[in-house]
């Protein structure tokens, strides 16, 4: 039987907006020693796509977060379409720090998400 190592489970809050605009979380620090990481989306009611932005340090300068490319194709946002909900989404590994973004404002109570991270 295979063991898991260290699970660690991080709360993100998107908090109510009043616009229409894309929203960002606060920034998570995910620390170190995880290999995987799952983003647990709660029941959406309004909202839009989710996605990650990451940084290379605390406080940095925060980007789009892209999955690979082939040779014939460009990179793809890694994006969360928002007609996913109540679930959990594999989400890529190999930053620190973090944001979870979504297209449009929250809904007016906002939304709280947790990143799962595990060590394998």
């Amino acid at each position: 039987m295979a063991t898991i190592g260290p699970v660690k489970a991080f709360t993100v809050t998107i908090a109510a907006q009043a616009t229409t605009a894309a929203v960002l979380s606060s920034e998570v620090d995910l620390g170190g020693g995880y290999n995987h990481y799952s983003l647990i989306i709660p029941s959406m009611t309004s909202g839009g796509d989710i996605g990650i932005y990451a940084a290379e340090k605390t406080g940095g300068t925060f980007r789009k977060v892209y999955l690979g490319q082939s040779l014939t194709s460009a990179p793809v946002a890694f994006n969360v379409i928002s007609s996913i909900s109540n679930c959990m989404v594999p989400i890529p590994a190999g930053y620190q720090f973090c944001k979870v973004y979504m297209t449009t404002a929250a809904t007016s109570a906002g939304n709280t998400f947790y990143i799962i991270a595990t060590a394998n």
